[in-house]
C-alpha cells in the first residue's frame, strides 16, 4: 500500500476509475470521458497548486483525490476543494479515508483554513463519507445540474483545517512547501494499515 503524488504514467488509470462515475452516475457532471492529453492538461494545471495523491496496492491504483480551487476571487484564497474517486470495485475498504486524511494534512501544511466538498443529492454512501472525515452540510442547491434527463441538487460540505486566525500570508504552492514534509505525510498514511483509520 503506497500513498504518492499522481504521475504521469498514472493517467490512464486514472481515467479508467473516473469514467466509470461518468458514464453511469451523477456524482461528476461530466457528459464525456475526458481524453488523456485533456485529463494531463487537467492535472498539470491543478498540480501547479494543489496536490493530486494516489492509493496504490501492489502497483495499481485503486483511488485518486485532489484539492482545487474552490472560487476565484482573492478573498476565497484560503479555502480549498476536494475530489475523490475510488475503483467502483474496491469502495468501502477504507481507501477514500486513508487519501482525504493525507490530502488534508497537506493543505494545512500548504495554509489552506476550509476544505470544501460537492455532493450531488442523494448520496448517501457520499454523505456517510464526508460526515465520518468531519465535513458538514452547509446547503443545497436546487437543480443546478442536469444530467441524465432530470435536473440535480448539489450540496456543499464545509470542514475547518485550523483555527480561523488572521492569515500572515497566502497558502503556498504544493512546489514550495517543504518536499520532506509533503513526503512524510505520505509515507505516515503509507505506514497506515486501513484498519487503524
Amino acid at each position: 500500500m503506497k500513498i504518492r503524488l499522481l504521475e504521469e504514467r498514472d493517467i490512464k488509470r486514472v481515467i479508467e476509475i473516473y469514467s466509470y462515475y461518468i458514464e453511469n452516475t451523477t456524482i461528476t457532471f461530466e457528459y464525456t470521458v475526458p481524453s488523456y492529453d485533456e485529463f494531463k492538461k487537467r492535472f498539470l494545471n491543478i498540480q501547479k497548486q494543489y496536490p493530486f495523491i494516489v492509493y496504490e496496492e501492489n502497483e495499481k491504483i485503486y483511488g485518486y483525490a485532489y484539492a482545487s480551487t474552490h472560487h476565484e476571487r482573492a478573498a476565497y484564497s484560503w479555502n480549498c476543494e476536494f475530489s475523490i474517486y475510488i475503483d467502483k470495485d474496491f469502495r468501502g475498504k477504507e481507501i477514500g479515508a486513508i487519501l482525504y486524511k493525507a490530502l488534508e494534512d497537506i493543505v494545512r501544511e500548504q495554509g489552506y483554513y476550509t476544505a470544501y466538498a460537492l455532493i450531488t443529492v442523494p448520496n448517501d454512501r457520499s454523505f456517510a463519507f464526508h460526515k465520518k472525515q468531519g465535513f458538514e452540510i452547509e446547503g443545497i442547491n436546487k437543480n443546478t445540474g442536469f444530467k441524465f434527463e432530470k435536473w440535480l441538487d448539489v450540496a456543499t460540505l464545509s470542514k475547518p483545517l485550523r483555527e480561523y486566525t488572521k492569515p500572515s500570508k497566502f497558502p503556498l504552492s504544493i512546489n514550495n512547501i517543504d518536499s520532506e514534509k509533503t513526503n512524510n505525510i505520505l509515507k505516515k498514511y503509507s505506514d497506515n494499515k486501513k484498519t487503524d483509520l
